[in-house]
């Protein structure tokens, strides 16, 4: 597990490939009071199989020549976090997460999660997609909230689709689509509700 920890503001960037794999051992007993860091990672290619978190913090991954792929089992979170005073409980809101494939596609494959959900009562965050090829979509992305009115915001930028869009994932306050090529399709069953559509 890769943790960002609070108030933390770092990069990383190289022209080969990057890759975060899970290491062995015990998950980490993250601090609700964790929150807020920023972590900007940058690479000729990225491949993620391990966990990514940054409470209510900042994430941007880039692939700047090849493809940038989330497998089965990697999760990235900026989701919010609940801060307890003895009896008061403050929930903070979610973060942003940014995956750009500048060149190649984005791959999010089948068992990953992408998480900038709320929290208790808390706003959920922004999650932004680009990729110059083919945005693969198959895994679980999250923004909701406990109210629409505090879901979270939606963006994604490419040139094909190549599986679902997440309608029904609580991006509630925004959701943006543009493909430079291919339909967007709601079939029959499905609902789009947000504050601000553009498709």
């Amino acid at each position: 597990m890769f943790l960002v920890d609070a108030a933390t503001t770092q990069a990383l960037k190289t022209s080969g490939a990057l890759t975060l794999a899970q290491g062995a051992g015990d998950a980490l007993d993250i601090a609700s009071t964790t929150i807020g860091g920023r972590l900007a990672l940058s690479g000729g290619s990225i491949s993620v199989s391990g966990s990514l978190i940054a409470r209510g913090g900042t994430l941007m991954l880039e692939a700047t020549t090849g493809d940038l792929e989330l497998s089965e089992h990697a999760q990235i979170s900026a989701a919010g976090s609940r801060i307890t005073f003895g009896d008061l409980n403050q929930d903070t809101p979610a973060g942003s997460i940014s995956l750009l494939a500048d060149a190649g596609d984005l791959k999010l494959d089948a068992g990953s999660t992408v998480d900038v959900s709320a929290v208790g009562f808390g706003f959920a965050g922004k999650l932004s997609l680009f990729a110059a090829n083919t945005a693969h979509l198959r895994g679980a992305l999250k923004g909701g909230a406990l109210y629409t009115d505090l879901g979270g915001e939606f963006v994604m930028l490419a040139n094909q689709l190549d599986g679902g869009l997440p309608f029904d994932a609580g991006f509630t306050r925004s959701f943006q689509v543009s493909l430079g090529q291919g339909n967007i399709s709601i079939t029959a069953g499905q609902t789009l509700t947000s504050e601000k559509v553009v498709l």
